[in-house]
């Protein structure tokens, strides 16, 4: 099932603003709200992969939209805790730079013409540990969230270059 074009642009236009209001959140302390939030842009990255159903430019754009999740909330994550906890802000520095790891891999083994299958639920994990962490306080998810996106770039760099041409 594809959702209409006005459906699925507010679905992605919500995600951006949703990653928005997490980042606002975790940058003027109010952590547990921007868990809320951040739950929310989950839904809703998650769900625009899956509403997207093969449109190039909709694709195109909640990939955007999950490249600008890790950009502004980890970041802003690991700015807050930087002094405090600085083991968490670590975290989410790795969770960032195994985000974008794991879809440069991608994007890179496509234009050389190799297979680069992703699954919708890895970018859902990711978002969903990192809220986790913002609701409960625990830094654990954020741990999680961190070893789940460097494994997945890692498995990613030495699949893609075995896969068969696309």
């Amino acid at each position: 099932m594809t959702l209409p074009r006005s459906l699925l642009a507010a679905v992605i236009a919500g995600a951006f603003l949703a990653i928005a209001a997490t980042t606002a959140l975790v940058l003027t302390g109010w952590s547990v709200w921007a868990g809320v939030a951040s739950s929310l842009a989950t839904v809703l990255l998650v769900g625009s992969v899956w509403a997207a159903g093969g449109r190039r430019v909709a694709g195109f754009l909640s990939a955007v939209a999950d490249r600008a999740y890790d950009a502004a909330v980890l970041s802003s994550l690991a700015w807050v805790l930087r002094d405090a906890v600085p083991q968490a802000s670590l975290a989410a520095l790795l969770t960032l730079a195994g985000g974008f790891l794991g879809a440069y891999v991608v994007s890179r083994g496509r234009a050389l013409g190799f297979a680069a299958p992703t699954v919708p639920w890895e970018r859902g994990l990711r978002c969903a540990l990192v809220s986790v962490a913002l609701l409960t306080g625990s830094m654990l998810p954020l741990w999680a969230a961190a070893a789940f996106a460097l494994a997945i770039a890692l498995s990613r760099a030495f699949i893609v270059p075995r896969g068969a041409a696309a």
